[in-house]
């Protein structure tokens, strides 16, 4: 069941040190003010697996919303967080907990405000209901578990892609090569592809689509990016090959190893309007332009839109990653330019017929397309 938590809470501390504990008799105090969307599910007792490898925990003890360990946090510091599940117990059988809720969410906010700015997190309470008394519910396990995506270095990302090429390893996703393989009707393209972070499973899939088909002969012009300075620019003057790597070549050998060359030397910013400029400069005879991008990364360029736009070259962007909201900069890139967008199922037209709005469908959600931008719907406008 999903739902909206509305959290508007004064409380009496000074920091999220004090959260939990007594609350002093003090003057000053701290009014949060936050939204967040939820899902809520019932489990007997949550598993606490995979701890350590994506995943690390805030405790709180029964009753309480004070954080026991908050030097957890440092866990996910710089890295992806996918998800955050709130753990509690339904003890006594379905008393109220919405204000200890709020309260133990107050305490993250406090902890980690920069978790609630992020859109793209997944949010959900998770009520353990196998306890039938005081005792079975306090030796259950309360607070936060933060799911996150690991950095793999990129001696295991280089590596990991050639066993996927060589047949090897069997692929995760099928995003890309669904896509890819739906459109076989591209032609002359361009491929701009993201290969930051933990893109490799997503590039191991294009690898093992163009491997597959490179008789096709449709794709030879290939952008990697990852820029590290996020000084982004439109490539008018002069090329900023900074954490940009291209090759035009239909030698499979050879785009793995630019690829992986990509990989090995770049950062993990994810530049791709300028990259787009780059491609579309240097192969302005190109038909089909493709972005692969990162739905967990946002561009750090979104300011160039414009400048694209005015180039008037759609952009077919195929996003990597989702499996419920959608990352808008993404939707609007494909808007802008007058391009699609392309998800496992299905491939959505971004253009708008004379001017007049629309409404997609895109992995269960609904998005309204009007003429200066894309809307999120929440289901009573559809």
């Amino acid at each position: 069941m999903r739902h909206t938590v509305l959290l508007t809470l004064l409380l009496l501390a000074l920091s999220y040190a004090s959260i939990g504990q007594s609350v002093p008799k003090a003057k000053n105090k701290i009014g949060l003010d936050f939204t967040i969307e939820t899902d809520t599910i019932e489990v007997p007792k949550y598993k606490m697996k995979g701890l350590g490898k994506s995943k690390t925990f805030l405790q709180m003890l029964y009753g309480s919303y004070r954080i026991i360990n908050p030097e957890n946090a440092k866990v996910v510091s710089g890295l992806v967080v996918q998800k955050v599940e709130l753990l509690y117990t339904d003890y006594p059988k379905d008393g109220d907990v919405v204000l200890l809720n709020k309260k133990r969410l107050a305490a993250l906010f406090l902890l980690m405000p920069e978790l609630f700015d992020n859109p793209l997190i997944e949010w959900r309470l998770v009520k353990q209901t196998k306890c039938k008394s005081a005792e079975d519910a306090v030796n259950m396990f309360h607070g936060f578990v933060i799911s996150y995506r690991p950095q793999p270095s990129g001696k295991a990302e280089v590596d990991y892609l050639r066993r996927i090429a060589k047949g090897e390893e069997a692929i995760e996703d099928s995003t890309i090569y669904k896509v890819l393989d739906r459109n076989k009707q591209w032609k002359n393209t361009l491929i701009v592809a993201d290969v930051t972070g933990s893109m490799s499973p997503y590039m191991a899939q294009l690898f093992l689509w163009l491997n597959l088909n490179m008789q096709l002969k449709a794709h030879e012009r290939f952008v990697f990016f990852n820029d590290d300075d996020g000084n982004s620019t439109t490539q008018e003057f002069a090329f900023d090959t900074l954490g940009i790597w291209d090759i035009e070549t239909r030698s499979f050998d050879k785009i793995i190893e630019k690829a992986a060359d990509a990989i090995m030397k770049g950062g993990h910013t994810e530049n791709d309007l300028e990259a787009l400029f780059y491609g579309l400069k240097k192969y302005p005879k190109a038909d089909d332009i493709i972005l692969i991008a990162d739905h967990w990364e946002s561009p750090c360029d979104m300011s160039l839109i414009k400048d694209l736009v005015a180039l008037k070259k759609p952009i077919k962007v195929i996003l990597c990653g989702a499996t419920a909201a959608v990352n808008m900069d993404y939707l609007e890139i494909a808007r802008a330019t007058g391009g699609s967008f392309h998800t496992i199922e299905n491939d959505i037209d971004m253009t708008l017929k004379d001017g007049k709005g629309k409404i997609v469908k895109i992995l269960g959600r609904s998005y309204r397309i009007v003429k200066d931008g894309v809307v999120a719907l929440d289901g009573t406008e559809e």
